[in-house]
């Protein structure tokens, strides 16, 4: 199995755990793709003349017969003292991974959409990730952040955020949730990073990246492109306003397309990624 950016290092000696969560029709694939495309990555930062110094074990794709089994094994990384990094296709997975940390948790997710509408049934068809009904709701990649507010976790913030419904943006303002619009950090961007910034500063903090927060121009293998998206200095800019400590990160989104559309796009997530490596060895 190829692993991620070509790292091998034994589990004992790494500070980060990689684990592929494999959701979804054809979600195995996207993971297998972009593990390969990372061997093709160039880990080294021209900028800060340096390169990826964090040991990462990739402990490949989690056989799992329910989610529980996913939080079960992201308590594992945590109390092995390790940072858990998700790679995944549905953002599904978000869920069941953040549920293994503790309810004080700062949660930032960078995605064009909410994904807190209460139900989505035509998710069946809109989707390739089949939607779970546990507890008479619906979980599926439109329901996913809904259902982890309303599970105890509040302190979220949606960067980059650009299509959701009347019924959301309600739920939003009423469970007091910090949302940033795409828009809102092109026409303030200085506004919008002390957001980030007071949001984040002196917590532990979750990072989220929904690849389709990225303009379609950028990130072409998606299942829901929206206009108007951050171009990648944005994104980077905001990156570095988040203070707090990151002890969890997933990578989630990436759809299956054709061989060209999927290299432009891994090769996206895998700049975001390792920008966040760097960003993550300030605290070793």
């Amino acid at each position: 199995m190829d692993k991620i950016f070509g790292m091998d290092f034994e589990k004992e000696l790494a500070e980060i755990v990689t684990i592929g969560i494999p959701l979804g029709k054809n979600s195995s694939k996207v993971l297998k793709f972009l593990r390969k495309a990372s061997l093709f990555f160039e880990t080294f930062d021209l900028e800060r003349e340096k390169g990826v110094e964090l040991k990462i074990f990739d402990e490949g794709d989690l056989k799992f017969r329910n989610e529980n089994e996913i939080t079960k094994k992201i308590k594992e990384i945590l109390n092995e003292k390790k940072i858990p990094l998700i790679l995944s296709k549905s953002h599904l997975a978000s869920l069941f991974s953040i549920k293994a940390f503790d309810k004080n948790l700062k949660v930032i997710v960078f995605d064009a959409h909410a994904d807190c509408k209460n139900n989505y049934l035509d998710e069946r068809i809109a989707s390739s990730v089949q939607p779970l009904k546990l507890d008479e709701n619906f979980y599926n990649c439109s329901t996913w952040l809904r259902r982890l507010i309303e599970n105890g976790f509040r302190n979220v913030g949606i960067i980059g955020l650009r299509a959701c419904s009347e019924e959301e943006v309600e739920f939003l303002k009423k469970n007091k949730i910090l949302y940033i619009t795409s828009n809102s950090i092109k026409k303030n961007p200085g506004k919008e990073k002390r957001r980030i910034s007071n949001f984040t500063k002196g917590s532990n903090v979750y990072l989220s990246i929904d690849i389709d927060v990225f303009d379609p121009s950028l990130a072409l293998a998606v299942e829901n492109p929206e206009a108007n998206g951050l171009n990648y200095q944005e994104f980077s800019e905001i990156l570095n306003e988040i203070k707090g400590k990151i002890v969890g990160v997933d990578l989630v989104e990436i759809s299956l397309a054709n061989k060209k559309l999927m290299e432009i796009t891994c090769s996206l997530a895998l700049k975001a990624l390792f920008d966040l490596l760097l960003k993550l060895e300030n605290k070793f």
